[in-house]
């Protein structure tokens, strides 16, 4: 009965974690459910304690990351009985994450005290391996929780990683201070210790704003298409003409009274190497009317190897090829084995090149340093990505197709992680999706403007430019990567103290 509880408990925090994240942004039910493990964790062996990590991240990925059911069974076309299996799959492989995490902590560190240290740097490097492992699923990690928050200003200096590690520690001096507030009966250090357990579970909910202020002459005018086409009908080829035509009809009014008008990726489903008779009018009248175009399209080279890719016409200069590729989305693992065995695996274009350089995107004024789709979700890579601008005004780009998302949780998770990319690296965002969310950001992640989801529509807006010289774009992971070796340093210090002290002599 009583194992029974404590995997229930386990269940429960786990489910409580995905509250923390849009669109729901209970943004201080992240520390709660990490106190509710870390507590779960406390006094269990390693076994037990892998198999309550194990829970409370299906629980916790079960929820917030449901939409991978809706891309595969109602876009991927697979059958509902394996959607729901790679669906549990997916999120048995991801539990590991914290079951790992779980078993290491208490295999390795006896002492309470050593647990305590320990678990801050753990669960960061936790993170850090599931963003990276197996081409990587940098998603929910708790700093994301935080873009509304006054927590969110640690994002320039240590990254998202940087507001991960203040999270869980928040989470192990709330616990800290809980046990002391329970013991303690000298009235001063019971104030002190609830004082502290206030401070530790009240911080992640103060929600800081900051005025969005736009230099004029430091701006650009841009324009983004939202045509609004369902993934369930942008390959049919009796739709690709009224395609065609519905992006030309929303952008011929914009030429000549924006200065960058922008397309989402992948805007109209062929290679636009094939559509040049389609584009040349636009790269003209553009040119004509000191417009810049940027439009998401794929692209095929001589040798027949095709990139998903962002290109600039008119007076907009560059192409950016997409670098990090989604696993059978945009390539399929094991191809000669799995392609043909079902139709999930055929999808339209599931065979890209992934990108090589950095490249940038370039208008009269703006340097661009681009993100397609689920790029903006790795850090070091759209770190990467800016430090290319040397120096140059401008801002980041992130084009997306989430109509793979339908109407889940995925679009505003998506948006939000992009928000914490304009953070990190001090740079206005201009994200340009397909069905929503189409949105503007300052530098400081905070949303200027948007377009409602699932309608037809175009963002008119201003964005500034800036130069990215924020402490992450300089030194990205190397201050919490000392921090976090610092911690495991002195927690396995106490921890062998600890252990020498109880050997008898």
């Amino acid at each position: 009965m009583y194992v029974t509880i404590r995997a229930l408990l386990a269940l429960l925090a786990g489910a409580l974690y995905p509250l923390a994240f849009a669109p729901i942004d209970l943004t201080g039910m992240v520390v709660v459910s990490l106190c509710g493990l870390l507590l779960l964790w406390e006094g269990r062996s390693a076994r037990e304690a892998a198999w309550l990590g194990w829970l409370w991240g299906v629980a916790a990925f079960g929820i917030g990351t449901s939409w991978v059911h809706v891309a595969i069974h109602v876009y991927g076309n697979a059958p509902l009985w394996l959607s729901m299996l790679l669906t549990v799959g997916f999120v048995a492989i991801l539990a590991l994450y914290p079951a790992l995490l779980g078993w290491c902590l208490q295999r390795f560190f006896t002492d309470r005290r050593a647990q305590r240290l320990a678990i801050i740097p753990l669960w960061v490097i936790g993170e850090y391996l599931r963003g990276h492992l197996f081409s990587g699923f940098p998603w929910m990690f708790a700093g994301y929780s935080q873009t509304d928050t006054v927590l969110k200003f640690i994002a320039p200096i240590a990254g998202v990683y940087g507001i991960s590690l203040l999270l869980i520690s928040l989470a192990v001096l709330a616990i800290m201070a809980g046990h002391e507030f329970v013991r303690e009966r000298h009235p001063l250090w019971k104030t002190a210790t609830f004082a502290m357990l206030f401070v530790a579970l009240a911080l992640p909910w103060w929600r800081w704003n900051t005025p969005v202020v736009t230099d004029q002459e430091d701006s650009v005018s841009v324009a983004l298409v939202q045509a609004n086409i369902e993934q369930s009908v942008r390959w049919q080829p009796e739709r690709f003409e009224q395609t065609k035509n519905e992006y030309l009809a929303l952008t011929e009014p914009l030429i000549g009274r924006a200065d960058l008008v922008i397309w989402p990726e992948g805007a109209i489903p062929s290679f636009a190497n094939y559509l040049n008779d389609y584009f040349q009018p636009l790269h003209d009248r553009a040119l004509d009317n000191n417009t810049s175009l940027i439009f998401g399209m794929a692209v095929i080279d001589p040798d027949q190897r095709y990139y998903n890719s962002v290109i600039g016409m008119g007076h907009g200069r560059g192409r950016y090829d997409k670098r990090q590729l989604v696993p059978f989305g945009e390539y399929v693992p094991f191809e000669k084995l799995l392609r043909g065995l079902l139709a999930f695996f055929n999808l339209p274009m599931s065979g890209f090149t992934e990108g090589r350089e950095a490249s940038l995107l370039y208008t009269p004024k703006a340097a661009i340093a681009a993100a397609i789709c689920y790029e903006i979700a790795y850090p070091e890579l759209v770190r990467d990505n800016v430090a290319s601008m040397q120096q140059q005004k401008g801002f980041l780009l992130t084009v997306s197709n989430d109509a793979w998302f339908g109407r889940s949780l995925g679009p505003a998770q998506h948006l939000q992680i992009a928000r914490m990319r304009a953070l990190e690296n001090e740079l206005a965002l201009v994200r340009s999706t397909i069905t929503g969310i189409t949105a503007v950001t300052d530098q400081f992640g905070q949303i200027q403007s948007q377009l409602p989801p699932f309608d037809v529509g175009v963002l008119k807006t201003r964005v500034s430019l800036h130069t990215s010289s924020s402490l992450w774009q300089r030194f990205g992971l190397w201050p919490v990567a000392i921090i976090c070796l610092l911690l495991l340093g002195v927690a396995g210090a106490v921890n062998r103290l600890k252990n020498h002290s109880k050997t008898p002599e």
